[in-house]
């Protein structure tokens, strides 16, 4: 066996490339006040229909507008209250069957976003109103509400406009009542300067004739029901492809790149066909237009009739674009595509049940990928793309449920997190192989049927269910006793399984933590239990449905009715369809072992999978000796040949990038290398490497290249390239979007020899990147990312003496800070209480050669450890 420092340097090597207006007046008339403790509107009126007009102006980045809603007045009341950020409005009149309403006064609450029309006498109940608000505000730059983009062509600068409303950012663009559960019918016009067009959620009739400075207006149809943050609007000289006779699917982009949407036109009709098969629902829309915006903040919007998406999410490029960004681009489009049922016809009542949304179209968009291509297997890589992702996240004492209270638009904003979708998927997927997939899908269309147009709470879903499961006599608890808990309760529970002396099987549960606290609320769920032994497998991995249940009640739960021999295993959660971690006595891991090296066939693809993510998790929870949990990752052998430094590998890589520089306007490397190629490249190269990889990325008009070199940038050990890339990054005049900013930090702190580095920028710079940023959330993230980076005690005391001497600065980032640097100590200690451990099994596997490198299981293992607290770091000695 080499030294320690082989094993420890050939770890560093793998996980260097491991991988989150202010109103410019307002008329005298209008009066700031002061904000009581709700952020919510009151439900004494509710809009029927909106009449939004729109002016925007390229020249100056501003746009006029005038927005007329008409309102039902619900209870006697004196006060319309309405939302509106970031308008200088001129002129408010309200207006009944008698004619204009005397206002005395409006006033806006700045904090909550309110304007607040009073009157002298009440709005009557059971009368309709129009209310006339006219306003000018600023195309913004922070890629929410009415904002602007840009893209080059030929080295000329165009603009273009476009919406992001969710959750919180319609009230950005017009005056209105922007919470989900104020459904209405909108009617969109938009003046449309020469040389532009308009695009909404409705098609246009047709477009008028411009008028004598060249202006166009552009009156689409009035929509159906729906709630304001699927409302959207694109101004833009974009070109699109032909359209899709059966559906009417249009793709845009800019005029240089829409010859790379033809993926989106054929998958995104085969997705259609699939939900309306699975739903029994036809799609509403008249029209699908798909956009891709050059710079956009979420990965995509699904807003009804007019899906906007990131240029990598829409566009797939054949030359340069790998097969996984092909599978990304189809994700993505079929988790848009799911939300026409899942969001738009069937809306969240509040965001306290975003997973309703969210949770339903992350699970659609793998099943129905799956379903229109079969050779990806997707339904199987949700269980480690979704499920065991969110393991990591679910098993901290911090995390939050799926259903909780959200308030603020900042609370808001937290709801869509890895928990809302990922979890949120991975149960809904559960409750599907609870109740059978033929039950799940004939009540979710009892529930889509109940509910069109209108708004749901999780009840209304569970009641749905629940009269399909009695339909249909599934022989299970009531839906809503088993599976709520899952979705009011953070984390979930780990399955011990234990054989008595006599052979009997019991089963105990417990709420499964990263890091043990004794006074954390002690939580139970209704677990769905299923099993295979030896003797029933392979086909007994099969069998999803409960063959047993524990409930919270159960101390301990024997299961005498299971047969196995002494010497045969037992593996809980078959397909892992359930949500929750199961733990063995000694002897059946051993068994396990020795079935896997035996004949791993015999065990499904997904329950080794289980196994071993189990397993490694459970070693750093303290559950299970790493001795076990590393035998098991002997099963599998990961060549990661680059990163642990083999010189062929290395060498090859090397000539393949002198040979790009020799010749750029000809890239042979193939586009699934290029990242590692690259990578590689500047690590071991110089300035000369970097300069001309920082060339090409200015060069490229393909966003999946320019992705792929911003993350290649990072991997250089220069610490003035790195600086400089830094310093790039918050330059609004350095060619990088600001969409792509951060993952110029995360390339840069995801190298070990850059987190030094990225952390003395980010000290020294934190006010200028919250000022580019526009708030303290990205300083939050840089620091979470840092400080999951840090190996010794002495840069964890630095992170958190910046931290509490700017404290006041940093405002809500100081607090995560905090919890970013007690997450890092966390990290620090287990690397004291397991190296030992870790670093003899190591020796005790080695074969005594001396060749580390060679032994790639061994080195595989070690990646794995490191992967397994997700610090990306190396033991130290």
């Amino acid at each position: 066996m080499g030294t320690r420092m082989d094993i420890l340097c050939l770890l560093l090597l793998i996980v260097t490339t491991v991988a989150a207006l202010r109103p410019e007046g307002r008329p005298e008339a209008i009066q700031a006040t002061a904000s009581d403790t709700s952020y919510r509107l009151p439900k004494t009126v509710r809009p029927t229909s909106y009449d939004v007009y729109l002016k925007p102006e390229f020249q100056t980045f501003t746009f006029e507008g005038d927005v007329k809603i008409r309102v039902e007045v619900l209870e006697n009341t004196n006060k319309i209250i309405l939302h509106t950020n970031k308008q200088n409005i001129s002129l408010i009149t309200v207006s009944g069957d008698s004619g204009i309403v005397n206002t005395t006064e409006a006033n806006i609450d700045r904090e909550k976003h309110f304007l607040i029309i009073e009157t002298a006498t009440n709005f009557s109940a059971d009368t309709e109103y129009d209310i006339d608000i006219t306003f000018k505000a600023v195309l913004s730059e922070d890629m929410n509400g009415f904002y602007r983009s840009s893209y080059s062509i030929n080295k000329e600068t165009r603009w273009l406009a476009a919406t992001q409303f969710e959750p919180t950012h319609a009230r950005s663009a017009f005056p209105c009542f922007d919470e989900p559960e104020f459904k209405a019918k909108f009617k969109i016009t938009i003046d449309t300067p020469s040389g532009y067009h308009s695009l909404s959620n409705m098609p246009q009739p047709e477009v008028g004739e411009p008028d004598e400075n060249g202006w166009t207006k552009y009156e689409f149809e009035e929509t159906r029901e729906m709630s304001t943050y699927l409302v959207a609007f694109i101004v833009s000289d974009f070109n699109s492809t032909d359209s899709n006779a059966k559906y009417n699917f249009t793709a845009w982009a800019r005029p240089n790149a829409i010859n790379n949407a033809a993926c989106s036109q054929i998958v995104g009709p085969q997705l259609v066909d699939f939900y309306e098969e699975y739903t029994g629902i036809k799609y509403k829309f008249p029209k699908t237009d798909q956009v891709a915006v050059p710079d956009f903040a979420a990965g995509a919007m699904e807003d009804w009739g007019l899906l906007t998406y990131r240029e990598t999410g829409l566009l797939y490029y054949d030359e340069v674009s790998t097969e996984s960004n092909k599978k990304s681009t189809a994700l993505v489009i079929a988790h848009e595509l799911a939300h026409m049922w899942f969001g738009n016809l069937v809306t969240l009542q509040w965001w306290d049940y975003t997973w309703l949304n969210e949770g339903f179209t992350r699970l659609f968009q793998y099943l129905a990928t799956d379903t229109i291509k079969r050779d990806w297997h997707l339904m199987e890589q949700f269980v480690v793309d979704q499920q065991h992702t969110i393991f990591s996240n679910d098993a901290l004492q911090s995390a939050q449920s799926l259903t909780s209270e959200s308030d603020t638009p900042a609370d808001i904003s937290a709801k869509f997190g890895t928990i809302t979708y990922s979890k949120g998927g991975s149960v809904l997927r559960m409750l599907c192989h609870i109740l059978t997939p033929e039950t799940f899908q004939n009540g979710l269309r009892r529930y889509l049927n109940t509910h069109s147009w209108n708004n749901t709470v999780p009840k209304d879903l569970f009641d749905a269910l629940e009269q399909q499961r009695t339909e249909d006599n599934i022989d299970v608890p009531p839906v809503q006793e088993f599976f709520e808990p899952w979705t009011t309760q953070p984390g979930y529970p780990v399955i011990n399984v234990s054989r008595t002396t006599n052979g009997t099987i019991t089963v105990t549960q417990e709420r499964f933590l990263l890091k043990n606290d004794e006074e954390s609320e002690q939580l139970k769920w209704s677990v769905p239990l299923t099993w295979t032994t030896k003797s029933q497998a392979p086909t007994g991995f099969q069998d999803t449905k409960p063959k047993e249940w524990l409930f919270p009640n159960d101390t301990s739960k024997p299961l005498p009715n299971i047969e196995i021999k002494p010497d045969e295993w037992i593996i809980f959660n078959n397909q892992e369809a359930g949500y929750y971690r199961v733990n063995y006595d000694i002897n059946n891991w051993q068994l396990i072992i020795q079935a896997l090296r035996e004949n791993h066939e015999n065990i499904s693809r997904l329950n080794r999978a289980q196994l071993l993510d189990d397993a490694l998790n459970l070693a750093r929870a303290g559950k299970l000796p790493y001795s076990i949990a590393l035998d098991l990752t002997l099963v599998s052998v990961v060549t990661w040949a680059c990163r642990l430094g083999l010189e062929d590998c290395v060498n090859n890589a090397a000539d393949s990038f002198a040979e790009y520089e020799k010749n750029a306007g000809n890239n042979t490397i193939p586009a699934n290398l290029r990242s590692i190629v690259f990578c590689t490249a500047l690590e071991r190269g110089g300035e000369k490497e970097w300069e001309f990889l920082w060339e090409r990325y200015k060069e490229s008009l393909i966003t999946t290249e320019q992705v792929t070199i911003l993350s290649a940038l990072g991997c250089t050990k220069n610490e003035s390239l790195l600086t400089e890339y830094l310093e790039k990054s918050i330059d609004e005049n350095s060619g990088i979007r600001k969409q792509d900013a951060a993952s110029v930090f995360s390339a840069v702190y995801s190298n070990p020899y850059g987190v030094e580095t990225a952390f003395s920028f980010l000290s020294s710079n934190f006010r200028k990147i919250s000022d580019f940023y526009g708030g303290m959330n990205a300083v939050s993230n840089i620091i979470t990312g840092i400080a999951g980076r840090l190996t010794t005690e002495k840069q964890v005391t630095e992170l958190e003496k910046f931290i509490n001497d700017n404290s006041g600065a940093l405002g809500s980032a100081a607090e995560a800070g905090r919890n970013a640097v007690e997450a890092a100590r966390a990290d620090l200690e287990w690397t004291k209480n397991h190296k030992d451990e870790i670093l003899n099994w190591l020796k005790d596997e080695s074969d005594g050669s001396g060749n580390i490198a060679a032994n790639t299981m061994v080195v595989t293992a070690t990646l794995l450890i490191a992967l397994l607290h997700n610090t990306q770091k190396y033991l130290t000695i």
